[in-house]
């Protein structure tokens, strides 16, 4: 049970951290069309 807490836990922070690349990169295109 711990275990597949655990993974969880991975999966909702890598999602995460690809949710915040994917704007971060959305900002810095639109920022770039700017410049």
């Amino acid at each position: 049970m711990i275990g597949e807490l655990g993974e969880i836990g991975q999966m909702r922070s890598k999602i995460k951290l690809q949710e915040k690349i994917e704007v971060w990169c959305i900002e810095s295109f639109f920022q770039g069309i700017r410049l």
